[in-house]
């Protein structure tokens, strides 16, 4: 096992599972890794995640003037921009092996946050720090 303070990066791994129609699908994980496309962006993201039977797509966004911002202090006493915003909306494709894809929306019900070290993303940051 790697000291903590050895610099070593271990890839983005996205685990999770859908319930539908009374049955759980497991999602990602890390034999899923090539399955698994995310792309990220200060007010939201694209994603394709996968599992045995079922594939999800979709993307979470939501306007810049809905997000907060602030600077994240991180244990190493660095620093990273985060952004946050509670109400942005989903829209997600399902497909399932036996069945036809089914689509789904849910505006202004998801939450998406993301931590970033970034500092040209746009967003106003608010003047209190983390901590």
């Amino acid at each position: 096992m790697a000291a903590v303070d050895d610099p070593l990066t271990l890839p983005w791994v996205a685990n999770g599972a859908l319930s539908f129609r009374g049955e759980r699908h497991p999602l990602g994980g890390p034999g899923r890794l090539r399955h698994t496309k995310v792309e990220e962006a200060s007010t939201g993201c694209r994603f394709e995640l996968s599992g045995a039977r079922v594939r999800l797509s979709g993307g979470v966004s939501a306007p810049q003037s809905v997000f907060v911002g602030w600077v994240y202090g991180d244990p190493d006493s660095s620093e990273h921009h985060t952004v946050n915003c509670s109400v942005a909306d989903l829209e997600l494709e399902v497909k399932l092996r036996t069945e036809p894809s089914l689509s789904l929306r849910a505006p202004a019900r998801v939450v998406y946050g993301l931590g970033m070290r970034e500092r040209d993303h746009g967003m106003e940051i608010q003047r209190y720090p983390d901590g």
